[in-house]
């Protein structure tokens, strides 16, 4: 199923409709392929005409009709829809990029006309109004886009949005209505995952479970775990929340969270599930992101296995000798312990062990070379300080995304790591998982992790200054004002 963009155009779906056409006339097998997929009940007629083209364009969109798909794109190509769109993409987000309340503002400025849906998300009076009305370009309830309002930041309006949440519920609106992330189709995100993993607010969260709010709706555990505080937590494991295939321990363990964890494990969750679509088990994962040996003795004492897996080594080649002992390690080689050095950033013992062995580095595979990117990822500054001056390869990739370290520092917003490793030689042109480089890393981060800590403009200038050119605005998002004009954009 293909997803429509955000400003369709009629033309351009006609004339795909018209190439489809030639080449189902020319007996292309994928063309042909489309109409069993989409639309068997013509799969006898001949001969083909536009109208079983546009039918087989409609339906590849998730429409049942060619004129279904003419009205909805006339209907979003308007001004007003237009606004509303960028509005809700500015206020709630989209994919991986959280709201931005400077642009809300600016955009609500200018409103071309009253829609219930903004006024939802502003916390503005609803009443009158169908508690269960649906629409807007999230095609969500009007309570979905109560709770998934970045104003609830904001005290003034946080209140309004309470009284709002209240008001619907009481007429009757659905406390498990959900909504899909255009970015993320077919997962449904329910209110109560707003308010008790993405907005952080026990008193909606409170409200909704009070008025039947389902806690099993795949996304509330698991977001109710990126919040220090755990209030949230506590309430959707108290309303009755599966902790199966949440993956709530993991995500726990993206922080040194004792406190969250237990708070897990005393729920009943499982120290041994393979979760993670079946590709991590929690020790696994309490090794990955290098989590303390506390961490690691509260999954042991919660009856974490530690002989399911090869637990030790995959310690070891993290230079994580102290958990490698608790996991029952007994011997340690020289190569081992260098990496246990380099974690440290104990230059001493890492160049003791490298002068009684001058090819450690050179003999060492990616999958301890990725050591370098990895420690990046947590911002061991020390540690790759040191693992710069004796010589690591630069541009080995690791992390969750196969980066090299310098594209990991840049995702991190870490300006001072950044300039170190692009003093050393890294490249700004080698290209990670995602198929781009330094440039695509900057543009994604800067947008989707705005905020205290993150130093973009300072990667940026960094970036420039080591000879990368200004990225064409053509191929990336438009970058924050700091981080534009770090880079030599005028601003306007």
């Amino acid at each position: 199923m293909e997803t429509l963009p955000d400003k369709p155009n009629l033309d351009h779906l006609r004339g795909q409709a018209k190439s489809l056409l030639k080449l189902l006339k020319s007996g292309d097998p994928k063309a042909l392929a489309l109409i069993p997929q989409f639309a068997p009940e013509f799969a006898s007629e001949s001969p083909i005409l536009l109208h079983h083209a546009q039918l087989l364009v409609a339906r590849s969109y998730g429409f049942p009709s060619w004129p279904k798909l003419v009205a909805h794109v006339e209907a979003v190509t308007t001004p007003e829809a237009q606004w509303l769109l960028e509005f809700c993409v500015a206020t709630i987000g989209r994919g991986f990029i959280g709201p931005n309340l400077v642009r809300a503002d600016a955009l609500w400025e200018r409103r071309p006309a009253q829609d219930p849906f903004s006024d939802a998300i502003r916390g503005e009076s609803l009443a009158g109004l169908d508690a269960n009305l649906t629409g807007g370009p999230f095609k969500a309830p009007l309570l979905v886009y109560v709770a998934n309002s970045g104003y609830w930041a904001r005290p003034e309006r946080a209140e309004k949005l309470l009284v709002s949440a209240r008001d619907l519920l009481d007429r009757g609106a659905d406390p498990n209505g959900t909504y899909e992330d255009p970015d993320f189709p077919g997962a449904p995100l329910s209110a109560l995952y707003a308010a008790a993993g993405r907005r952080n607010r026990p008193d909606l969260t409170a409200l909704l479970l009070e008025r039947g709010a389902n806690p099993d709706d795949g996304e509330s555990v698991y977001h109710a775990c990126e919040w220090r505080d755990h209030t949230t937590l506590k309430m959707v494991l108290a309303a009755g929340a599966k902790k199966e295939r949440t993956n709530g321990l993991l995500r726990i363990m993206d922080w040194e969270d004792p406190e969250g964890l237990a708070l897990l494990l005393e729920a009943g969750a499982d120290p041994n599930e393979i979760t993670n679509n079946g590709t991590a088990i929690p020790i696994q994962h309490c090794l990955m992101r290098r989590r303390s040996t506390a961490i690691l003795q509260q999954l042991l004492d919660a009856g974490a296995d530690p002989k399911r897996w090869d637990f030790v080594t995959y310690a070891l080649d993290r230079g994580l000798v102290e958990h490698a002992k608790m996991l029952g390690a007994t011997e340690i080689t020289q190569e081992q312990e260098f990496l246990a050095a380099c974690v440290r950033a104990d230059r001493d013992e890492a160049l003791r062990l490298l002068h009684a062995n001058p090819d450690l580095i050179k003999n060492l595979p990616h999958g301890k070379l990725r050591l370098l990117p990895d420690l990046a990822a947590v911002s061991q500054i020390d540690s790759v300080r040191l693992m710069i001056e004796i010589g690591w390869p630069l541009e080995v990739t690791g992390g969750d995304w196969k980066a090299t370290a310098l594209n990991i520092a840049i995702f991190r917003g870490d300006s001072e790591m950044t300039r170190d490793l692009l003093k050393a030689g890294a490249s700004w042109e080698t290209k990670h998982g995602y198929g781009d480089d330094a440039r695509g890393t900057l543009s994604f981060a800067s947008n989707a992790r705005p905020g205290p800590g993150y130093d973009y403009a300072g990667c940026a200038r960094a970036l420039i200054e080591a000879g990368m050119p200004k990225p064409d605005p053509k191929n990336y998002r438009p970058f924050p004002d700091d981080v534009a004009e770090a880079l030599g954009f005028p601003l306007d």
